[in-house]
């Protein structure tokens, strides 16, 4: 009986000090970047993250709240600006063809996407539009090469991160 006793008040001690913890303040104290970046912190907060080929993202911390068991130092959101990796990527529609017969969405006479049809295959759906293989599967991460009926591929380059697009046969 003791050792059950015992069981439940950690339980109870190890609960209470997981949801006692105290609220956040509303003075943040400084976070320490000296660790993080080779370069001073800005005076508004924010923290440049430098690696040798330059700055990708910027983040703004705060302190976490003291008190809690499992609460990390500090909290925060990263903005990245990662360099474009495919200056000038730009598909053009040269028209249908065997092996790439599917429609476009376009907007501004710039194709946007493209649904697959029976036939289709990677290679001629790029030379359709003017890129590569490579540039095709940068525009669309797939998860496989192998091209189904009625998939859609994205054509732009600021469609890549999953906006969607109305198809025209929607």
């Amino acid at each position: 009986m003791p050792r059950l006793t015992t069981s439940v008040l950690v339980s109870i001690a190890l609960v209470l000090g997981l949801v006692a913890c105290s609220p956040p303040t509303t003075q943040t104290p400084p976070v320490d970047t000296a660790v993080h970046t080779d370069a001073s912190a800005p005076p508004d907060g924010a923290v440049d993250v430098v690696i040798p080929d330059g700055v990708i993202g910027t983040a703004e911390l705060t302190s976490a709240p003291d008190g809690c068991v499992l609460t990390p130092g500090a909290v925060g959101t990263i903005t990245w600006d990662l360099p474009d990796s495919r200056p000038g990527l730009l598909a053009v529609d040269t028209g249908a063809r065997f092996g790439a017969g599917g429609a476009t969405a376009s907007a501004d006479g710039a194709p946007l996407s493209y649904r697959a049809v029976a036939d289709d295959t990677l290679n001629d759906i790029a030379e359709r539009f003017g890129i590569t293989d490579d540039d095709l599967g940068f525009l669309n991460p797939l998860t496989s090469r192998q091209l189904q009926a009625g998939d859609d591929l994205n054509l732009q380059v600021a469609l890549r991160g999953g906006a969607s697009v109305s198809p025209p046969w929607a």
